[in-house]
């Protein structure tokens, strides 16, 4: 058959929920295809559409004009809302079609195919080439969703749904949520904070290894926490494939939050002692000579007390042994160079 390209409205419908009604009961969702036919089959010759290809649960049709097209898509909305678990999702794009072999092909039928999830269930998203031709129709009503970034699209598509008619709107909040996913915020905040887990790992390493200031995995904590806006912001809009100019919220958000955090660990970490959290200090041993000991500085210090030892036999003689430990032991402990003994009477 030869090729044969022509301007026309494209829609795809989608089953919310098939798969799920499929790995349950594979029986129900196969009859579910046939009833999903035979209620949109008549509905799409009222409206002069020609239904091309059958993708799983989803069905692709196309239609001279985008009128034709909407008003299919709302009665088809209308007919189905009765019927048990045929949920639909109704996606309408404006572009020019390939046919070859009954086949529909072309960027705006992936374009069509792509809109699809951002619609409610139970409603129909449209993209801005099909709100233009509608928008002096005074019977259609729409509302802006957003510009998501298509997979496999390199045009850029507003995608809006229709109001009107008693239809769903597109949640803000799942609209907010697929844009994140497409910005890959989730999966950039997700890397930075496996990073900086890393890095904490590695700051508390390094502390126990050199015995330096515990306070610097605090102030690594703090430091890590209080940069997460700017990862936010960068992500937001810089997570999509491909240059993006920056924006002004990026130009004064950024600056803003990284003198926030330089004040704020200023305040909190100025007076607190961030280096070693050993000095070297000058000792007379036993031969009365000068030598030079690492101790730990005394706000790292840790206090430890040693009660005396309680003679338990009769023999006071023995008393001694009871002091005797205890002063050994404070002895012993304090040249561990980390405690700080103090013998308790």
């Amino acid at each position: 058959m030869p090729i044969e390209r022509k301007l026309a409205a494209i829609m795809f419908t989608d089953i919310a929920g098939y798969t799920a009604l499929s790995a349950k009961n594979e029986t129900k969702a196969l009859e579910l295809l046939d009833t999903q036919e035979q209620i949109l089959n008549p509905i799409i010759e009222e409206f002069n559409g020609t239904l091309h290809n059958r993708i799983g649960d989803g069905l692709l049709f196309t239609f001279p004009t985008v009128t034709d097209a909407v008003k299919c898509g709302i009665k088809i909305q209308k007919e189905t809302k009765a019927v048990d678990d045929l949920n639909l999702r109704i996606g309408i794009h404006e572009g020019e079609i390939t046919l070859k072999d009954g086949d529909v092909l072309g960027d705006d039928v992936n374009v069509a195919s792509r809109i699809v999830p951002f619609s409610a269930v139970g409603g129909i998203v449209i993209s801005g080439k099909v709100q233009q031709n509608i928008s002096s129709l005074p019977e259609f009503e729409t509302s802006y969703v957003g510009t998501p970034k298509l997979k496999g699209v390199a045009q850029k598509v507003e995608v809006y749904c229709i109001t009107s008619h008693g239809l769903p709107i597109t949640s803000d909040w799942l609209h907010f949520f697929q844009e994140l996913m497409t910005r890959r915020v989730p999966l950039i905040l997700g890397i930075y904070l496996a990073a900086g887990w890393a890095v904490l790992q590695f700051i508390d390493w390094m502390v126990n290894r050199y015995i330096l200031s515990p306070h610097l995995v605090d102030f690594t904590l703090a430091s890590l926490a209080s940069f997460i806006p700017s990862i936010l912001i960068l992500a937001y809009f810089h997570g999509k494939p491909g240059k993006e100019n920056w924006s002004k919220i990026e130009k004064i958000g950024i600056p803003v939050n990284i003198s926030a955090s330089i004040l704020i660990l200023f305040i909190f970490f100025s007076a607190k002692d961030l280096g070693a959290a050993t000095e070297t200090v000058l000792v007379e041993n036993e031969n009365g000579e000068m030598m030079e000991r690492v101790i730990p500085k005394a706000k790292f210090r840790k206090n430890i007390v040693i009660f005396n030892m309680k003679n338990n036999v009769s023999d006071t003689d023995l008393n001694w042994i009871g002091y005797g430990l205890t002063t050994a032991l404070n002895v012993d402990l304090c040249q561990i160079g980390r405690a700080s003994c103090r013998e308790r009477v």
